[in-house]
């Protein structure tokens, strides 16, 4: 009995040490073979939740990997590492990866850091979705929430300020936002959710098994989400990849549509249970509504698609835009938001990455739309106008002119830091694979728009002038046939009193867009005088000029914020033109950057009226992240000080 126990023990430790010796293999395999397949896998601003990547919750805390990416620097190429992890206080930074730099929070979520129990005099928006929301290879700043957050806060508001927070997480199905939105959303005490999902589901409705809605949201198995399974899974499919089979039946696509369905009704009947209201944002697509398979086939973004899959997007997006329209009609908490890059646009790649990916102007214009959507919705203010007909196909020309009045709306540091980034480096992160070159013309015209609309006195400067000379004859060169860089010039030549060029560049952007005859850009810029809530922070053109080009490119992040942790004792000048330039160059991180900036000056003992007068300046920035009641803590800890020396 004694020797059997022993036999099969050591069989037992056998078979475990075959297993733990397969599992180390795929490990070791997976990192060193596979790893860009399993960036998931390897990155540390994802984690792996029921099977499934999302953003890293806590990403900042002690346990987090420090690590170094390689990146290669122009002209020469040269590899330089950079430290992948920027963060002052764990609650938000910037974290590096094939992805770009992201800017994260510690609640797992893309943006700046929000107090998790929603501020008095708040109204809390939250999007739901995947990649589309999130914002993928689209910077920070520029994704549609961050838009619209900007948009909603302005001086018509007067006391009611408006967060957006983005819970969007790259390649998410229904299923998994519906778990998010039960788990880390609802507690959140949202007052509105925008919903904008269903690409990720599509090959979950050709898929014969999922014969239960359980099944269709399965969760992994132990097994599943070992490295061998994973190894396996991926050599299956790349075995398989190109290999035919047979089309599902329409009743397995009716039937899992279904399940789709279901998740939606969930998360709304919920939120009606919940007194939260739901937009269903329509999901941007490069087609329009009516187009044919072979006009699908002469777009760029759809060279090499099969034609039936072709067909089984065009026709699942038009699917899912019906469910939306029914979905209000069934439950009285919701509303319709077309967003103005789905079915109902044409001619538009010049704002999409991809055939569902929208570029930073996409996100411009989509922001644009919800924000008129909302204007009427919740009653904000009075400036309602329809400019997206539902029915009707609307035109590249008028995609282009909603584009100008975006910017028009919303035009802040964040907007400038990331044009200007734009404008004198061409690229404003790590992430290079793609082709920016219409990324790189419209971040330019708007850095030339945003400039002229924050600094118009400044414009006329001679040093000033020249930069922006310069730039104007580079957005000419670049694309010859786009109305927008002869309607921008246009706008800069009448301020430097060359009227002849100026009508010139004006009559050659209305034979290419007549409807930019229909904008008032004298009226424009007075309502944004009337709207726009100053920066204290931000001084002169040239000095925001100074700091952008000065900016390292691409590293622009990581250089300065290591640079001021290491002159953390400097002079109070120093301390102060160190902050500017990173402020200038990372807005989104303003809490943090000032908070470690008050600090400083209090450890270093800087005369406390210095202090007390940079932080009203600091008080008045984000009225939407409680600034001035955060900081206002730190004026007993001034004078605390002050009294013991």
């Amino acid at each position: 009995m004694e020797q059997d126990f022993k036999k099969l023990s050591l069989e037992i430790l056998t078979v475990a040490f075959f297993i733990i010796l397969v599992e180390l293999g795929s490990y070791l395999l997976i990192k060193k073979v596979f790893q860009n397949e399993f960036q998931f896998d390897t990155n540390p601003l994802l984690e792996i939740e029921n099977g499934r990547p999302r953003l890293r919750k806590d990403p900042f805390n002690s346990d987090s990997k420090k690590y170094w990416v390689g990146i290669k620097k122009n002209p020469n190429r040269e590899e330089k590492n950079i430290l992948g992890i920027a963060s002052f206080f764990k609650k938000e930074g910037l974290i590096s990866s094939d992805l770009g730099d992201i800017y994260i929070n510690k609640w797992g979520f893309r943006g700046p850091y929000f107090e998790e129990k929603k501020p008095e005099n708040i109204y809390r928006i939250i999007t739901l979705g995947a990649s589309a929301t999130f914002g993928w290879r689209v910077a920070n700043e520029m994704t549609y929430p961050r838009i619209l957050e900007r948009m909603l806060n302005n001086k018509l508001n007067k006391n009611n300020f408006f967060q957006v927070i983005n819970a969007g997480q790259n390649a998410h199905r229904s299923c998994d936002v519906t778990r998010l939105y039960k788990k880390d959303v609802l507690k959140l005490q949202p007052d509105l959710l925008l919903i904008m999902l269903g690409w990720n589901d599509l090959e979950l409705f050709k898929n014969p098994r999922f014969d239960t809605l359980k099944k269709y949201c399965q969760t992994p198995s132990f097994f599943a989400s070992t490295n061998t399974f994973k190894l396996l899974n991926h050599l299956r499919n790349n075995y398989s990849k190109g290999k035919t089979s047979q089309k599902p039946g329409g009743s397995i696509i009716d039937r899992n549509f279904g399940f789709y369905r279901n998740n939606l009704e969930e998360i709304i009947s919920s939120a009606k249970e919940e007194g939260i209201q739901v937009g269903l944002v329509s999901i941007p697509f490069i087609a329009g509504r009516n187009m044919s398979n072979d006009q699908l086939k002469n777009i760029e973004e759809f060279k090499g698609f099969e034609k039936n899959k072709l067909k089984n997007y065009r026709l699942a997006g038009l699917r899912i835009d019906k469910l939306y329209r029914n979905l209000i009609k069934k439950y009285s908490n919701t509303f319709y938001i077309p967003s103005g890059l789905s079915f109902n646009s044409e001619d538009k790649q010049m704002f999409f990455l991809d055939f569902m990916h929208l570029r930073e102007s996409g996100n411009r214009i989509q922001a644009f739309a919800i924000y008129q959507a909302l204007l009427k919705k919740i009653q904000i203010n009075r400036e309602y106008k329809v400019l997206f007909p539902e029915r009707e196909e609307i035109s590249r020309n008028l995609l282009e002119t909603v584009y100008i009045k975006g910017i028009f709306q919303a035009n802040k540091i964040e907007d400038l830091s990331y044009s200007g980034c734009i404008a004198f480096h061409e690229m404003c992160d790590i992430e290079s694979n793609l082709d920016k070159s219409d990324t790189q013309l419209n971040g330019i015209l708007e850095f030339i728009l945003g400039s002229w609309l924050q600094f118009r006195n400044d414009v006329k400067d001679s040093s000033n002038r020249l930069v922006l000379e310069k730039l104007i004859s580079r957005v000419l060169e670049m694309n010859p046939n786009y109305s927008l860089s002869y309607w921008v010039a246009g706008i800069m030549n009448k301020e430097w009193m060359k009227n002849i060029e100026s009508q010139k560049n004006f009559q050659k952007a209305f034979k290419l867009n007549p409807l930019l005859k229909n904008i008032n850009i004298e009226k424009e810029y007075q309502s944004f005088q009337t709207k726009n809530i100053p920066n204290p922070f931000l001084g002169r053109l040239s000095d925001l000029i100074f700091i952008l080009k000065k900016a390292p490119k691409n590293v622009s992040a990581y250089t300065f914020f290591w640079w001021l942790k290491h002159n953390q004792d400097a002079q109070i000048n120093k301390q102060l033109e160190i902050t500017s330039f990173l402020y200038y160059s990372n807005p989104l991180m303003a809490k943090s950057i000032f908070e470690n900036l008050v600090i400083n000056l209090i450890k270093n003992k800087i005369h406390p009226d210095v202090i007390l007068e940079i932080l009203e300046k600091i008080k008045k920035l984000k009225p939407e992240y409680n600034f001035r009641k955060y900081f206002s803590t730190y004026d007993n800890k001034i004078k605390t000080t002050s009294s013991s020396d």
